[in-house]
């Protein structure tokens, strides 16, 4: 499994200006719908799904980066928006500072396999300095996708 393989490059931004968690959440299903990898029907329930897994405690991990996530009966295959903020949003993190990159991901309830799977590479891409400070620098979505291409190819070799 690689997570390219369920990456749209039009669901990723290099310049996400939000202020909170919440306008976090909004932007990062607004590049789902944009890319085409949900539709306008399935959005209030992704942004619902997102909200109530926040509760249970805030997916901004560390290091700068926040992992929301969830799984939805309406979604079929594995989807993944990522996004970058300059600037950092204030998204109650484990650590207490600021989430500069976030990974989207989201899920259908019947594979929750490959689900953890996905999760559990992102947060262990997430955990290498010298992949965030990549992925921080990219100046296109392309460019991003490129950064997670080569970091799986380490991984698989």
């Amino acid at each position: 499994m690689r997570l390219t393989e369920y990456i749209n490059p039009k669901c990723i931004s290099v310049d996400m200006d939000v202020k909170g968690k919440d306008e976090a959440i909004e932007f990062l299903v607004g590049l789902l719908l944009q890319g085409g990898s949900i539709t306008a029907a399935q959005k209030e329930e992704v942004i619902k799904t997102l909200k109530k897994r926040e509760e249970l405690g805030s997916t901004g991990v560390g290091y700068g980066v926040g992992i929301p996530h969830g799984k939805c009966s309406s979604i079929e295959e594995i989807v993944l928006a990522i996004a970058v903020s300059k600037k950092g949003v204030d998204f109650a993190s484990l650590d207490g500072k600021p989430v500069h990159i976030f990974f989207l991901l989201l899920g259908p309830e019947g594979s929750p396999t490959e689900h953890l799977k996905a999760l559990a590479r992102i947060a262990r891409f997430s955990k290498d300095r010298n992949f965030r400070e990549k992925i921080l620098k990219a100046k296109t979505p392309e460019e991003v996708l490129e950064i997670i291409k080569e970091r799986e190819s380490k991984e698989l070799a």
